[in-house]
């Protein structure tokens, strides 16, 4: 049975590449906990000595029809529809074989806007001024020093948790008060400097390839659990529709926005199934196995580490810890989301 061999579903978002010149923007990132293309490819070269990649759609079929996968079994995702997905880590995976899933926010494909937490990190790493103010309900009055990499790190950090769980219109008023916080106000800061996407052209040639699959990661990346009934429905079910429209194949798994258990529900998980997903990927710490929710899809992240370090995550040994830190923290959000 299938429980007999978990399933590890390893999870991606930015992929710098390092070897050039950086912006201050791919800097910023690597500030974080973003991956540079040789480490990924470092990784990519042990795990595939040690593991069996197989694709989402193996994993269902199996699970659906009870039968055993192989031993160490791993499956690879990326997220959020980045240029770089395609330009740098696509060719990657094809010269090493290695199967991947690309989960698309389907409203900024081909389009020069971008996620607010991505226009935030984008807008401060153009700026110019060495520190900015902002007096708001949401940060307070508050001094950001952003005259180099770190501090400009270091503040758009902030601005993420202070603003992932606030309503749109009131993100949309502080990102304007940003732009002019940071002197950005009329110099072009919506004319394409935000493009980070992929385009359409992309997505199809990425869904045409046999060894690659693309899923749904809604229109806009919302907060999935503080939405209406009828917004969720929409994000879920028009995201869908429009990859399946653009590259003439069907969409079987959703993967939620942010991805923690306070970020989606058992409403998601419903629509989700409504829509015609067989499954749903969150970021929720841990393997798969027999008993494992096709809804609730775990799932580990690549990180910037030593490979000394990825390799006792990958072994489980950590698996107790990280669920009791996921625990407290899905308390605190609980806290703040009330």
């Amino acid at each position: 049975m299938l429980h007999d061999n978990p399933v590890t579903i390893l999870c991606a978002h930015r992929v710098i590449d390092g070897a050039g010149r950086k912006s201050v923007l791919d800097e910023m990132y690597l500030k974080g906990s973003q991956l540079e293309l040789a480490d990924l490819e470092k990784k990519l070269g042990f795990l595939k000595k040690k593991y069996k990649f197989i694709s989402i759609s193996d994993y269902l079929k199996a699970f659906e029809n009870g039968k055993r996968l192989p031993a160490n079994s791993l499956i690879l995702t990326f997220d959020d529809g980045y240029i770089e997905h395609y330009n740098d880590v696509y060719p990657l995976l094809k010269r090493l074989g290695i199967p991947a899933s690309f989960f698309i926010a389907t409203d900024y494909v081909s389009e020069t806007d971008c996620k607010w937490d991505d226009k935030i990190a984008a807008m401060i790493a153009r700026a110019k001024v060495k520190e900015f103010v902002l007096d708001t309900h949401l940060t307070g009055k508050r001094k950001f020093e952003i005259g180099n990499v770190e501090g400009k790190a270091r503040a758009a950090g902030y601005l993420w948790r202070a603003l992932k769980y606030a309503g749109v219109d009131e993100r949309t008023d502080l990102i304007c008060d940003l732009e002019k916080a940071l002197g950005l106000t009329g110099s072009g800061s919506d004319n394409g400097a935000y493009r980070m996407t992929v385009s359409w052209e992309n997505v199809k040639a990425l869904a045409d390839d046999p060894l690659m699959e693309v899923g749904a990661h809604t229109r806009t990346h919302p907060v999935l659990a503080g939405l209406t009934d009828e917004e969720l429905r929409d994000e879920l079910s028009a995201s869908k529709k429009e990859i399946e429209e653009r590259t003439g194949k069907t969409v079987s798994v959703l993967c939620y926005p942010y991805g923690k258990k306070y970020d989606y529900d058992e409403r998601a998980k419903k629509f989700a199934k409504d829509a015609g997903f067989r499954a749903a990927l969150s970021l929720d710490y841990g393997r798969n196995n027999g008993g494992t929710d096709l809804f609730a899809l775990r799932r580990l992240p690549l990180l910037p580490e030593p490979m000394t370090i990825f390799k006792v995550r990958l072994s489980g040994i950590l698996d107790f810890i990280s669920a009791k830190r996921e625990s407290v923290s899905h308390a605190r959000a609980a806290v703040h989301q009330d």
